[in-house]
């Protein structure tokens, strides 16, 4: 445990590099190609169909990944900030949610910045992709995969008919026509890193449970001294806790 002032200092040299990873962290949620991967195959019906060689995208990105990267992001700053906010204060109040201590002991101070970064937090929840509902998933891990799809691919087939048969006068009468005749069938399947949207509006609703309770604490709440003390992930495992199973 060192002083104040060197946790103040420390604290400013994180505070930067912490807000650009998590920056970056929002941004990648934009970026819809990192969620999604799909793999087809294709199976010859026909001899004389060419070679189709299978395709395959995967998942680069998924929630729980990012989840514990937000965490472990956010985590060490905010701890050291609820250890300088801490300082030099004599009691604190419980955080208690739905009848469940889920941190004890927190300041004025460290629950003003925890509102706000929680805040933050629950907007972040709510911009996390989510399964089309429209498609039955299935959890594979942590990614989702959607049912085997197949489809046949056809091509056009030309051929030549007599319409009127030929007589000693007149040659025959042909007439051309087109069929659709199969060539493939594609075997496929979707892949989603997102989670069902019940997920996450039960994720957001924890963390909002998590918001209330902090500011009904706020005006009981007083300081303790320095100490190191690791709340902030504790908060967010219990908002967390449905994908930590």
């Amino acid at each position: 445990m060192g002083t104040l002032a060197q946790a103040v200092a420390v604290l400013k040299g994180k505070r930067t590099n912490i807000d650009k990873n998590r920056t970056a962290l929002y941004h990648q949620l934009q970026i819809s190609a990192l969620w999604t991967g799909f793999r087809k195959s294709y199976d010859k019906l026909i001899d004389s169909a060419p070679e189709l060689q299978p395709e395959e995208k995967n998942v680069q990105a998924n929630v729980i990944d990012e989840l514990q990267k937000f965490k472990d992001n956010v985590v060490p700053m905010l701890d050291l900030a609820v250890e300088i906010d801490d300082a030099n204060q004599d009691t604190g109040e419980d955080i208690i949610v739905n009848g469940k201590p889920v941190c004890l002991q927190l300041s004025v101070p460290s629950i003003n910045l925890l509102v706000k970064q929680f805040e933050d937090f629950h907007t972040y929840l709510g911009k996390l992709p989510s399964l089309d509902t429209a498609k039955d998933w299935t959890a594979a891990g942590k990614i989702y995969e959607g049912p085997a799809q197949t489809k046949i691919h056809t091509t056009k087939v030309t051929e030549y008919i007599t319409t009127v048969a030929p007589t000693k006068e007149h040659p025959a009468q042909v007439a051309q026509q087109s069929r659709d005749v199969p060539q493939y069938r594609s075997n496929s399947r979707d892949f989603s890193g997102g989670i069902p949207i019940e997920l996450r509006d039960e994720l957001q609703q924890r963390c909002i449970a998590v918001l209330d309770a902090l500011k009904m604490a706020r005006a009981q709440a007083n300081t303790t001294k320095t100490t190191p003390r690791p709340v902030v992930g504790q908060i967010f495992d219990y908002i967390l806790a449905p994908i930590a199973k």
